[in-house]
């Protein structure tokens, strides 16, 4: 046992943290500190420990000053004023000198949380209203029983000056008239006849009322109703692509995370346009004050942090604002491990039990539980939908005005042609007229 750290015996540890939730929560009361969170859950597992907390006073991870010295709680361990960093921190190659870095606690990634704009459903939305496949049955339906019932009609009546194409059109138009005014007619079926073919035909216009003209189109128009007044949304943005296309967007991102080291170094030119449009002048426990959290929602920027760090924010702000509508990019970058430092002072015997027992802790899945709650809360701010029926207003009905607009057009247009064609057949029987007289 000599060579192993007696993790039933109580060491004193001096700990640097600062406040970044849900890693370390911070309360600030007038007796002190009260510290929460995630890590000292963690460490208070480990073993036998007194721990003497120390913050540091600017809440920074580090800062790179002159003479190659650091600050923040990085300068603190660097100087031997504390013996471990409770926050989980970024491995960085020139720590490498004073400290030890653990296995990792857990996976963090960047992502983007932004607001939601309403999706304009275009001119001609209603033709969504039903899925392409029954538009194409209803057609293919429409085709069928208008050939059909052009050639029992044509059999019924066993006349053959009727032209079995003029016929079918004939039917088709009348079918589909009827399925848009749902008026009953008796033109189609051939009432006052009594032959087996005229029964066929009435069981045949029979089916199209039934089937098409009453269920699917009482269904459209109950669909087109909601499709007309609730509005789907989407995000403003969901991707650094995103918001380099995006022609007003601006990104805000806590200056503490030096995520300009990342995005200046990418390989990809769209990942590096995309730093000329985050603005890093807020600190982190600035830019989730509600002032800013409601910017976001209102789409006047958006937010680049981490994913469990905005997961935990969304579920205080959802707490205190009641509802929220924010979007949550799964589109993660740049994913990392979050590793806790210990001094280099500290033997390497209790550096490697500590890690050990941290390193159980995690395989327990200790990560996973503790972060679950802040996940269901935080999907309520995100998976928000607005259910209020809207009044139907001009916009909805641009689309109908335009098919109007167009039916009209074409059928003046075909009004002029059979003027001029019937005036043009007229001048013609009294030319051949005046040809037979002489």
């Amino acid at each position: 046992m000599a060579n192993r750290w007696n993790a039933s015996v109580t060491t004193k540890l001096r700990v640097a943290y600062s406040k970044l939730a849900p890693f370390v929560d911070v309360i600030e009361t007038d007796n002190g500190d009260i510290i929460q969170g995630f890590m000292p859950h963690i460490l208070k597992k480990v073993g036998h420990m007194e721990f003497t907390f120390i913050r540091e006073p600017l809440d920074r991870y580090s800062e790179t000053l002159e003479n190659n010295t650091f600050g923040g709680m990085v300068g603190m361990l660097s100087s031997n004023d504390v013996d471990l960093i409770m926050n989980p921190i970024l491995p960085q190659e020139e720590f490498f000198e004073f400290l030890y870095y653990s296995n990792p606690i857990t996976i963090e990634a960047y992502t983007i949380l932004s607001g939601t704009t309403s999706i304009n459903s275009g001119y001609f939305f209603y033709f969504s209203v039903l899925d392409t496949s029954v538009w194409s049955g209803i057609a293919v339906a429409l085709l069928s029983i208008a050939a059909a019932s052009a050639c029992l009609v044509k059999y019924t009546l066993r006349r053959q000056s009727y032209n079995y194409i003029i016929l079918t059109g004939w039917y088709c138009w009348n079918l589909f008239s009827f399925m848009l005014k749902q008026n009953p007619t008796n033109i189609l079926i051939l009432k006052n006849k009594k032959r087996l073919s005229s029964i066929v035909l009435r069981v045949l216009v029979m089916t199209w009322a039934f089937c098409i003209a009453f269920l699917v189109m009482n269904v459209f128009q109950s669909l087109l109703v909601s499709k007309m007044t609730l509005l789907k949304s989407r995000p403003l943005v969901d991707t650094l692509t995103d918001l380099v296309a995006c022609k007003d967007c601006v990104c805000m991102a806590p200056r503490e995370i030096q995520l300009d080291f990342l995005i200046k170094r990418s390989p990809l030119e769209t990942v590096r346009r995309s730093w000329n449009k985050i603005d890093t002048s807020l600190s982190h426990h600035d830019l989730f004050k509600n002032k800013y959290m409601l910017d976001v929602e209102k789409g006047k920027f958006c937010l680049i942090h981490g994913h469990l760090i905005i997961e935990d924010r969304l579920g205080v702000f959802f707490q205190k604002k009641g509802s929220c509508n924010l979007h949550l990019s799964k589109s993660y970058f740049y994913p990392f491990s979050l590793l806790m430092a210990v001094n280099r002072n500290m033997s390497p015997v209790f550096f490697e039990t500590f890690n050990l027992g941290i390193t159980r802790l995690v395989d327990a899945d200790i990560t996973g539980r503790w972060f679950k709650s802040s996940l269901e809360v935080s999907t309520l701010c995100t998976s928000y939908t607005d259910n209020t029926i809207k009044p139907l207003g001009m916009k909805n009905l641009y689309g109908v005005l335009l098919l109007w607009a167009a039916g009209t057009f074409i059928a003046a247009i075909v009004l002029i042609l059979e003027i001029f064609l019937s005036k043009f057949t007229v001048k013609s029987k009294k030319v051949k007229r005046s040809k037979t007289k002489k």
